[in-house]
């Protein structure tokens, strides 16, 4: 309700403090918005989540947020003013390492790697034939609970996100940025990620890694998606390139599309997915 949603900003505005990490909610979320943005200069406790939500660095130079509540039909539009100016600090090097980085400077990145021979994606079929050659390393980075759900034959999980499990500030206001999207199952970038793709690979990172994820993901830029489409393989892609690794491939379309090529999954192809 408005009220708790009012509540928790309060709290949070009660006990603000520097920022020094940035979340993009939009990648971990993956949900619909109940909420419209206006950004106007101030800063203050909303203000900085406001940020976060669009993905922009919550310890950026403040601004005059506001945060329309959309709600029943029927109401009247509720808008909740930020009152108080707090200047945030945001070190780049521990922004930099998060799911806070802008997706324009990841897809960059990227598209680098993809010209160098370092990043390819290759349809479901392709994948196939390819993971069963020796030494390829097929890595499934959805979540564990939806890894169980269904996954393509052959894959590990090494989920990209995990539960939430620490108490630390940043920790806390991700959760209640979570509980205001509905979700009260809150989930961080994996901390171990790197180690458990080492372990994997056995310390050798010149080995070829196939990511899937649920969806894929896609770099090029279209008319509805200038951008490109963001998603869990392709971030983990970032999180290894950038890390050494030189040899990744992307599994066009992810989950559904490997599903969609009636390749092996641990659904049956008459189950409805």
């Amino acid at each position: 309700s408005f009220k708790l949603f009012y509540i928790c900003v309060q709290a949070i505005a009660q006990t603000s403090q520097p920022y020094k990490r940035s979340i993009d909610m939009q990648t971990a979320l993956g949900v619909a918005k109940p909420f419209s943005f206006i950004s106007r200069p101030v800063g203050g406790a909303t203000a900085r989540l406001t940020r976060a939500f669009q993905g922009q660095n919550p310890g950026a130079a403040p601004q005059r947020c506001f945060l329309r509540v959309n709600p029943h039909p029927h109401q009247r539009t509720r808008v909740l003013r930020a009152s108080r100016r707090v200047v945030c600090s945001a070190d780049k090097t521990e922004v930099d390492g998060r799911i806070g980085d802008r997706w324009q400077d990841i897809r960059a990145d990227l598209l680098k790697w993809q010209s160098d021979g370092k990043l390819k994606t290759i349809s479901p079929e392709a994948a196939e034939g390819m993971w069963q050659e020796d030494g390829v390393v097929f890595v499934d980075v959805q979540t564990e609970e939806d890894f169980d759900k269904v996954h393509a034959i052959g894959t590990v999980c090494i989920p990209l996100f995990t539960p939430i499990e620490g108490n630390s500030w940043v920790q806390q206001q991700r959760r209640v940025a979570f509980a205001l999207y509905g979700n009260f199952n809150g989930t961080e970038e994996n901390p171990a990620l790197l180690e458990e793709f080492e372990a994997q690979c056995d310390g050798e990172k010149a080995l070829p890694v196939l990511l899937i994820c649920g969806v894929g993901g896609d770099l090029e830029a279209t008319a509805n998606n200038p951008v490109g489409v963001r998603s869990r393989s392709l971030i983990a892609a970032h999180r290894l390139l950038k890390n050494g690794y030189d040899n990744v491939t992307i599994v066009e379309g992810g989950v559904r599309g490997w599903f969609r090529s009636q390749l092996p999954t641990t659904l049956t192809h008459d189950e409805v997915w």
